[in-house]
């Protein structure tokens, strides 16, 4: 196992289902895509780096074989009374490993729910089917389908996984970010993998944080998202995050 972790902070949930309850946000170093609105691109590729170390905190960071155990201690005193963990990117099914070692150790300990934020593509494979199976009585799946990208990768074994999700009664969520000129795609990803309303949340398309009229832009785009939403009877959900911290990686309060 070799996971770089590149982030870690106590934060809110910013958007979905859960919006608003305090997590411990773990995002990692690494993609399996590139899309060009992603608002994380500095957490895409994986930069070489030292092992994590008891006396260094300091993101980013590798996690292996040797310094998982002094990391779950580490984490145990990051979390302090808080009982969620949200596991983000780049995209967090590159590091099933990491994640299972988190969950088990994790699992009778602090009543701890997890969440995870994924693209869903990587979801089929037969090691993170496994997993989320063995984990699923702790885990939310957020998915995020980069249906306008990167459609092609969005396939028979994808739609087989979902429904196999379903039968299992797996929690899961699909939480899409809205475009208008993407609309009728986005429809149509829906129709075709037969996704139920009750599994459906939007939320709004996130402008250049660094453009002056940001603010303008994104109230814009929020409203856009919500008038869709009313037109079609679907969950809107903000994005409270970047309306809190907008740029600030480390999300300070």
């Amino acid at each position: 196992m070799k996971t770089v972790i590149t982030q870690i902070i106590k934060t809110i949930q910013g958007e979905g289902p859960t919006i608003g309850y305090p997590v411990t946000l773990i995002r990692f170093a690494g993609c399996n895509l590139a899309c060009s609105y992603c608002d994380t691109k500095w957490a895409l590729k994986v930069p070489k780096v030292d092992e994590f170390q008891l006396n260094d905190f300091h993101t980013p960071y590798e996690i292996n074989n040797m310094n998982i155990v002094n990391y779950l201690l580490y984490l145990n005193s990051f979390m302090e009374n808080n009982n969620r963990i949200l596991f983000t990117g780049g995209e967090p099914f590159l590091h099933t490993d990491f994640m299972d070692e988190v969950v088990s150790y994790f699992k009778y300990n602090k009543d701890t729910q997890f969440e995870i934020e994924t693209n869903g593509i990587l979801l089929s494979s037969v090691e993170n089917v496994a997993f989320i199976e063995r984990r699923f009585k702790s885990i939310q799946l957020n998915i995020s389908p980069k249906y306008d990208e990167y459609a092609d990768k969005y396939n028979d074994d994808f739609y087989e996984v979902i429904k196999h999700f379903d039968n299992i009664d797996i929690n899961y969520v699909f939480k899409f970010i809205y475009r208008q000129e993407l609309a009728y795609d986005l429809l149509s990803f829906i129709d075709k993998f037969s996704i139920r309303e009750s599994k459906l949340v939007f939320s709004p398309m996130t402008p250049d944080l660094t453009d002056p009229d940001f603010t303008q832009k994104f109230k814009k785009s929020c409203l856009e998202t919500v008038n869709f939403c009313i037109l079609n009877n679907y969950r809107y959900s903000p994005r409270e995050h970047v309306f809190l911290f907008g740029a600030d990686r480390d999300e300070t309060i």
